[in-house]
């Protein structure tokens, strides 16, 4: 993974910003809206006042994608909101 973060780091900044973001994501699958991936990005760079996303937070976040989408995926369709609605609202939660 850290090959494929430098590979993402197109400045060479040792950070992420949300194009290079959304690329890496979007690559592995995950098509969010323009506004969703930003929502993310600007909450994380909120949260660890840096202006990008470094290594060790874009696994985090990765694998924080996976397990909720897994549980997303797993739970009754008469229970679910849209996915983004889903993530907006617990993407967060017990994440730092």
């Amino acid at each position: 993974e850290f090959e494929s973060f430098l590979m993402m780091d197109t400045d060479g900044s040792g950070l992420i910003d949300l194009d290079e973001f959304k690329t890496a994501l979007k690559s592995k699958g995950y098509n969010f809206s323009d506004y969703f991936f930003k929502y993310i990005v600007d909450e994380i760079c909120n949260r660890t006042k840096k202006n990008g996303i470094q290594f060790d937070n874009y696994i985090r976040v990765a694998a924080r994608f996976d397990y909720l989408l897994h549980y997303y995926n797993n739970t009754p369709y008469f229970q679910k909101n849209s996915l983004e609605e889903y993530l907006r609202k617990t993407f967060f939660q017990d994440f730092w």
